[in-house]
């Protein structure tokens, strides 16, 4: 019944397994048409240089995603644009400016095969 739904969804919100709620937005709607993916190595792997590289990516909105990685890149981004010339600005005026950024290897999505939120519960 829907009133025990809402009584699952208070218990996973109380025990901090619920985050947030969101509203899933057609980006190709509103005018975002490219994905990319950006693979970042920086000069060195400090600690001050990864959080300073965290720090400057942080709030950026272009950027949906950032991961650590293990292996030859330190950092993977996902990021929109409404188009290239968009992405290029970012790429020029802000994200190869960081200091700490030895390399940037972008890489743009052509379709999109599977995008989720849903985790496997099983």
């Amino acid at each position: 019944s829907t009133t025990t739904c809402w009584r699952r969804i208070q218990h996973l919100e109380a025990a901090g397994i619920i985050k947030g709620r969101v509203a899933l937005l057609d980006r190709t709607r509103l005018g975002l048409d490219m994905t990319i993916f950006a693979h970042i190595k920086l000069a060195t792997t400090s600690r001050d240089a990864i959080a300073q590289f965290e720090a400057a990516i942080r709030d950026r909105s272009e950027v949906l995603e950032c991961h650590t990685l293990t292996g030859e890149w330190d950092f993977l981004l996902k990021i929109v644009a409404p188009n290239m010339k968009s992405y290029e600005s970012f790429y020029l005026d802000y994200l190869s400016r960081i200091p700490c950024v030895r390399s940037v290897n972008s890489a743009v999505a052509v379709t999109a095969i599977k995008e989720s939120t849903l985790l496997p519960l099983g």
